[in-house]
């Protein structure tokens, strides 16, 4: 489990990127711009900064390059589950402090242990759970979609590459047709045999 100085390290850390760089990544975060848009009123609080959130998500689009609708979705699913975890740690590491200060025990350790097994972290932890699960299942769905698209991609190239060779006119066709120098016959030059025939002494037949 993260504790405060991690979480409060990768909060840092997100609200540093830059966003996409690539013109594939400029480009699909200027489509999930109103998506994502629309999300972050969904899922943010008011004491929620939307910076650190389009953050997350630029860094996310970045990564992973959604090339449709169905990608874009599980890319939303993600970034979703993603601020829901970091929200629970924020809350989980403010509600472990309070419930310390509260306890009156000379053992910090022993106190610490009394809180981490209080029903209130223990709830944090389930939720913590559930939301990484979504995170999971939607990255293994995610891979399964990106796969299959490469598939496609790569059957439509070679189909073309094999209706275009085959065409009559195409240019590998007569590249393939054209017979080669080495299997061309050689043609007679009638000037070179009269030549060659004078200084042989060799009688030619008219």
């Amino acid at each position: 489990m993260s504790t405060s100085a991690q979480i409060l390290a990768n909060t840092k850390n997100a609200a540093l990127s830059t966003g996409p760089r690539t013109p594939e990544g400029k480009a699909a975060s200027s489509r999930n711009a109103l998506k994502f848009g629309l999300t972050s009123k969904q899922v943010l609080l008011p004491h929620e900064d939307p910076a650190e959130f389009e953050a997350l998500e630029a860094t996310l689009l970045e990564q992973i390059q959604p090339a449709d609708d169905g990608e874009r979705l599980l890319v939303n699913d993600i970034a979703v589950a993603r601020w829901k975890i970091r929200r629970i740690e924020l809350a989980r590491a403010a509600w472990m402090e309070f419930d310390l200060s509260r306890r009156r025990m000379d053992d910090r350790n022993l106190a610490t242990a009394w809180t981490l097994l209080s029903p209130e972290i223990q709830r944090f932890d389930k939720y913590a759970a559930a939301e990484r699960r979504v995170v999971e299942n939607a990255w293994r769905k995610l891979r399964v979609l990106q796969q299959d698209r490469r598939d496609r991609e790569k059957a439509a190239a070679e189909a073309a590459r094999a209706t275009l060779q085959n065409k009559p006119n195409s240019p590998q066709t007569r590249a393939n047709t054209q017979p080669s120098g080495a299997d061309q016959e050689p043609t007679a030059d009638p000037g070179r045999v009269v030549a060659h025939a004078a200084a042989a002494d060799i009688p030619l037949i008219s």
